[in-house]
């Protein structure tokens, strides 16, 4: 499977898709416990990857999975055999690197609204919900041995997506950020707890600072649990709760 390579598909380099059709259910319900997952897949450009990946999904019983280095170009949203649905964004040239894709669950699917490409390293999709919509940006930074400039121009893209966002949705972020945030939070105790890897580096200060900024909260920092380094969820904080996170289902 390849993404779509319609002539539309590369008119803009930030382009939005409203779905055509209503959301036929809310994403979430007080009986049951929504599970999203983060996923740096390597490739997705083999034929069968993208169905073992979604077969990998619904056995951890995942609703909602950003994924990483998915190697596809262009942009497009795709179908499963068995109702799971893909929206993924790609570099605009034939280079197969980067790339970034969200999958739903059939029932996640249905509830999708719209969603957005920014480039082959950020993708959006929002989701209906009775009482609140949910906002999910999946993300893969570059390295920590990446050029400044190619730091910049993607921490700059992620904040000029979430100054649009809407204030009212809920908001989650998942992805590769590359980061090392440290097991010291000082100067960012509402932004971390003291549960990351390692000594802080400089992409890791980029990650804090930009959460600090826009209220948001570095879910896997408040857990001892293991996780592999650098795959990171992290959502908005509410009212002045720092100390009571909306902690992200990590998968790696």
């Amino acid at each position: 499977m390849a993404a779509s390579h319609g002539k539309d598909c590369m008119t803009h380099r930030c382009q939005s898709h409203l779905d055509a059709s209503e959301p036929i259910r809310p994403l979430v319900n007080p009986k049951r416990a929504m599970r999203i997952g983060n996923w740096n897949v390597r490739t997705l450009y083999s034929s069968g990857n993208v169905a073992q990946a979604a077969r990998e999904m619904s056995r951890r019983d995942i609703d909602i999975m950003g994924m990483s280095e998915t190697h596809w170009t262009g942009q497009g949203k795709m179908q499963l055999r068995d109702g799971e649905t893909m929206v993924c964004s790609g570099r605009e040239d034939s280079i197969h690197r980067e790339g970034v894709g969200i999958l739903m669950s059939k029932d996640a699917a249905a509830c999708q609204m719209e969603w957005t490409r920014l480039s082959e390293r950020i993708i959006q999709a929002r989701f209906y919900s009775r009482n609140i919509k949910l906002t999910i940006i999946h993300i893969y930074a570059p390295t920590e041995e990446a050029e400044e400039q190619v730091k910049e121009e993607f921490y700059t893209r992620l904040q000029e997506l979430l100054d649009t966002k809407n204030q009212h949705d809920m908001l989650i972020i998942t992805g590769d950020m590359n980061v090392k945030v440290g097991d010291q939070n000082w100067d960012f105790e509402r932004v971390m707890g003291k549960h990351g890897l390692r000594v802080r580096n400089d992409n890791g200060e980029k990650l804090c600072q930009i959460c600090d900024l826009n209220e948001l909260v570095i879910t896997g920092t408040f857990s001892a649990q293991n996780h592999p380094q650098g795959n990171m969820d992290f959502t908005r904080w509410k009212d002045e709760e720092p100390d009571r996170p909306c902690s992200g289902q990590q998968e790696g």
